[in-house]
This record gives C-alpha cells, sequence and structure tokens, in this order.
C-alpha cells in the first residue's frame, strides 16, 4: 500500500515477513618502512625498504521470518513462521615487502630501482606470490657544464630525457575462487523427512595468478626563457600479462561453463603532450601571476 493509493493483489502470493541484515568489517594494514640517504661530492644516495601487511574479513548475517501475528511489531517475537538464516563470509590476507634505491650525480645524471615482492591469499599455494621489478633514468643534459658554458639559460633553462620500465601486480578477484566450493541444502520431501543434499561444483580454473600489468615510456621535459615556456612529451606501450576474463568456450556436453581464468593479454599505446607557458607582470601595482597550458593525447 503506497501513500494515498491502494492496489489488491489478484494472483501470486504474498507475505508478511520481518528481516534483518547485519554487517561486520574487521581490517587492519600495517606499513613499516625506514629510509637512508647520504650525499657526498655531489653523489646523492637514498635508499628506502620495508613491509606492509593486510588482513581483511567482513561478515553479513541475513535473518528473516514469516507468519507475523502483528504488523505492527518490528521484531521476531511476532513471527510463528520458519527463520530462514543465511550468512556470507570474505576474508584475505596480503604480505608484501618492497625497497626503492634512488641515485644522482649533481642532479644531472638520474637512477631509480623499485622492487616488490607481494603475496596473497586469493591465490593458490603455488602461485601466491610475485615479485615486480621497476626501473628509471634520466639526464639532465642542461646541468652539462659545457651545455652551460655555451647556451644562455635566458633561452633554454632545461633539457631532460627519460626512460622507465615497470610493472605492478593486480590480485582483484574473489578470494575463494580457487577453491572448489559444495552448496548445501535440503532436499524434497522422502518418506517424510527432508535430507541433506550438495551437488557438484563448477569447475575451478587451473593455476589462477597475478595480473601483471608492465609499462615502457620514454620522454622529454623542456624549459625554454627561465621555464616560462615548459613542453613535456611521452609515448609508452603497456602490456598486460594474465589478466583475469572469461575462459575459453567448451562444447555444451561438457556440462558446466568455463571457469573464468587468466586467459587474456592487452596491448595500450600511445603518447601525451603539454605544453604551458608561465608569466607575470604588475597590476596596478600588485604582482599578477598567470598560466596557460595545452594537451593533446592519444
Amino acid at each position: 500500500r503506497a501513500e494515498g493509493k491502494m492496489e489488491t493483489f489478484t494472483s501470486g502470493s504474498v507475505k508478511n515477513s520481518y528481516q534483518e541484515v547485519t554487517s561486520n568489517y574487521a581490517g587492519h594494514n600495517l606499513n613499516v618502512y625506514g629510509t637512508y640517504d647520504n650525499s657526498w661530492n655531489g653523489h646523492n644516495f637514498k635508499l628506502t625498504a620495508g613491509g606492509q601487511h593486510e588482513t581483511y574479513r567482513s561478515v553479513e548475517l541475513d535473518v528473516s521470518n514469516s507468519d507475523l501475528t502483528n504488523d505492527e511489531l518490528s521484531t521476531f517475537a511476532s513471527a510463528t513462521g520458519i527463520p530462514v538464516v543465511t550468512q556470507d563470509i570474505t576474508a584475505y590476507k596480503t604480505l608484501g615487502f618492497f625497497a626503492r634505491a634512488n641515485y644522482d650525480y649533481k642532479g644531472r645524471y638520474l637512477v631509480e630501482f623499485n622492487g616488490r615482492y607481494d603475496g596473497s591469499s586469493k591465490f593458490p599455494s603455488n602461485e601466491r606470490w610475485a615479485f615486480f621489478p621497476s626501473a628509471s633514468g634520466a639526464w639532465r643534459l642542461s646541468e652539462e657544464p659545457w651545455f652551460e658554458n655555451n647556451v644562455s639559460e635566458k633561452w633554454v633553462s632545461n633539457i631532460k630525457f627519460r626512460l622507465s620500465y615497470g610493472s605492478l601486480g593486480n590480485s582483484n578477484v574473489d578470494p575463494y575462487y580457487y577453491d572448489e566450493s559444495f552448496s548445501i541444502g535440503n532436499s524434497r520431501l522422502i518418506n517424510g523427512q527432508k535430507y541433506r543434499q550438495t551437488s557438484a561444483p563448477d569447475p575451478i580454473p587451473d593455476n589462477l595468478t597475478w595480473e601483471t600489468s608492465t609499462t615502457y615510456n620514454g620522454g622529454v621535459d623542456l624549459g625554454f626563457f627561465n621555464d616560462r615556456l615548459q613542453i613535456t612529451a611521452d609515448t609508452y606501450l603497456r602490456k598486460t600479462f594474465d589478466m583475469f576474463t572469461a575462459g575459453p568456450t567448451i562444447q555444451s556436453v561438457y556440462g558446466a561453463d568455463a571457469p573464468e581464468g587468466n586467459y587474456a593479454e592487452l596491448s595500450t599505446r600511445g603518447f601525451e603532450l603539454s605544453v604551458t607557458w608561465k608569466d607575470g607582470f604588475k597590476l596596478g601595482g600588485k604582482p599578477f601571476n598567470y598560466s596557460i597550458k595545452g594537451s593533446l593525447w592519444d
């Protein structure tokens, strides 16, 4: 019955029932890391290393009952039907170790190395751990002494070339997807009694593992007129391996759908270009600064 309107059912059935749903979540995320840095004679070195541990558990409890003796009482006390209880539990843990090393010489030559070693309970024990490395390097040509001595910084203030490679892992799958799950229910009435029954589980994927995305990038940063004009250009290639997606088509005589798993790959190519002009002047005796930026990418 809606406000100001009443409808009459002519077919089907309607139950007067009461339902409660409660949700609980518990999670912990612990990060521990340390940093060491040192500089000498134009050399600069920095090292960071640490670990990360995460736990997650959520519980949803759904309880309902029907045949209320009083529709005005929002409580199970007025229900005389058979209680229906369902519960959904999701839990997983992750553990990872990471390290990063940076080195540069007078801001002229720059290198960085990164590494992550991650484990997740979402995968079977033989596929649980994976290593994801990355590295990058840059050369600031404008910091070379021979360049500074021959080119006025008023015209060319920055020239920097960059190269990088890196991979990251994705574990965004259901926590128990690699396990066979048996559903338990009640059978039909047999000789006046209901028995517990189960059925064969759906097929599970073989060697479910991390999805890995690897990116190759090259770029250049240019600055002119004391960095009032800045140009940044990048080109990249990103490859994703072991993507989690639908399984291959199988014949209907198999009797079940193919499980999802690490079956796909993806390649993405593109470029990015941005041009920025920043300047300022006096307006009404006060400084007025402005910036104009244009971008192009594909």
